[in-house]
């Protein structure tokens, strides 16, 4: 079974998640699905690639003519276009979903990290000021000797 080709399309700025959407795939086969939910206008999605039609053959009026085509594919082969089909489309809002919860995720570690180095920041400047204290601390002590012993004598 050869894998599933894909096209990209950006959801159009008036389309709403759950309505129906007709795009002309890169092979020129038009595409109608639903738009998945959490899917806003903007929204980037991959789209399975439709078959393209057969091309019928050339017509050679010297050649004989070819046998009948069969009736059509059985019920067993339309089963398995119908769950393969049913499976692509599932894969697709899946990995659309994916995407989205992937960015997601990305924009939350970016606020996550800008918040990180706030505080980093913050701490850096509150070791600071520490600091600054600490090392005043030796001439409070000896301002305060010095006082107490200016009242004690």
């Amino acid at each position: 079974m050869s894998q599933a080709q894909f096209f990209q399309i950006k959801v159009p700025e008036n389309v709403v998640a759950g309505q129906q959407l007709r795009v002309r795939a890169p092979n020129g086969v038009d595409v109608v699905f639903g738009v998945p939910a959490n899917c806003p206008p903007g929204t980037l999605l991959r789209v399975p690639m439709p078959k393209a039609p057969a091309q019928p053959p050339a017509a050679n009026p010297a050649a004989p003519s070819d046998p009948p085509a069969a009736a059509g594919p059985s019920p067993a082969e339309m089963e398995k276009k119908e769950v393969t089909e049913y499976a692509e489309k599932a894969l697709f809002e899946l990995q659309n979903l994916l995407t989205k919860k992937k960015d997601e995720l990305k924009e939350d570690m970016d606020k996550l990290e800008k918040q990180i180095s706030e505080l980093k920041a913050q701490h850096s400047k509150k070791e600071e000021e520490y600091k600054g204290i600490v090392d005043q601390l030796p001439k409070l002590e000896e301002m305060s000797k010095k006082f107490s012993a200016q009242f004690k004598g």
